[in-house]
């Protein structure tokens, strides 16, 4: 695995830092309330008992994935965000949370994000980056659709309703098979 430590330039003043879990996980709870306002998510726990409640958090506990990045996204020496990524299989890494603070959104970091994670998907010899957002989350599916990435499904999540499923494929063949299965038809 390839760990980069140096950081990397976004914008001018930004940088993105890798930092460890425990300093990702503790700047999460405190600001996930103030990055995810819009979302309410449902308390799918609600009802179980002791016993299901505790098989359910011995399931998570064993949980083991491969490689899992926690990115700052920094403005001098404030954390104004973070890039949680995650591996979910030997050919796939998730982006599974992206966070920018509302005084720092809508300033093209986000779109700059983009191809530090497809190139280190790409270093790390990844076939796809799939992420899950929510349906009417134009600000993050647009630059993803001008990145690249591609839309291979829509559910309803019983925690966060409409939902949709965004791919982009490392390499140009995979691509091309995954749009022939979508039915994509190109158009030079």
């Amino acid at each position: 695995m390839n760990i980069n430590t140096t950081p990397f330039e976004l914008l001018p003043g930004y940088v993105l830092v890798r930092v460890p879990a425990s300093d990702f996980e503790s700047l999460k709870r405190g600001r996930s309330s103030v990055y995810f306002a819009a979302s309410s998510p449902s308390d799918v726990e609600v009802g179980l008992s002791a016993d299901e409640q505790a098989l359910i958090e011995s399931r998570r506990n064993t949980y083991v994935t491969s490689e899992t990045i926690y990115w700052f996204i920094m403005y001098g020496t404030d954390v104004v965000g973070w890039c949680h990524l995650q591996q979910a299989d030997p050919d796939t890494l998730t982006m599974r949370n992206t966070a920018i603070d509302p005084a720092h959104r809508r300033k093209g970091l986000y779109t700059a994000l983009l191809p530090i994670v497809i190139n280190h998907a790409r270093s790390e010899g990844y076939q796809r980056i799939l992420s899950t957002h929510h349906a009417s989350n134009n600000a993050v599916i647009i630059p993803k659709l001008k990145a690249g990435f591609i839309i291979t499904g829509l559910h309803i999540n019983e925690k966060y309703g409409a939902m949709i499923t965004l791919a982009y494929y490392v390499y140009e063949g995979r691509l091309r098979s995954a749009q022939e299965r979508i039915g994509h038809v190109p158009h030079d």
